[in-house]
């Protein structure tokens, strides 16, 4: 991460919205190995992020043979649209970069 920019906690919950909105249901494991790749996320702030994105209605799960998914409910890509200028552009690019790599895998 960027020594000059520190993330809040708002800018990280919204960079998992982001995440699930481009790559669609994930489990825990999968979004893990993801935003570890380059430091995206640490995992405190991934387990937080969507436990509280979970409570708040924002995600939801479902039971899968793979693992618990994650999936970003309509709540939740509203709220994504609502705030677009709160994910600086340099981080939501290397999201937009990590998504395609992961995508193509």
């Amino acid at each position: 991460m960027n020594a000059s920019h520190r993330p809040t906690l708002a800018e990280n919950r919204l960079v998992l919205l982001l995440l699930l909105d481009r790559l669609g249901p994930c489990t825990e494991e999968q979004l893990l190995a993801l935003v570890s790749e380059d430091g995206l996320l640490d995992y405190i702030d991934l387990r937080l992020g969507l436990a509280d994105l979970t409570d708040a209605g924002l995600l939801r799960t479902r039971e899968h043979e793979i693992g618990r998914l994650y999936i970003l409910t309509q709540q939740g890509r509203d709220t994504l649209g609502m705030f677009p200028g709160h994910i600086p552009p340099s981080r939501r690019a290397r999201v937009e970069a990590l998504c395609a790599r992961w995508k193509d895998r």
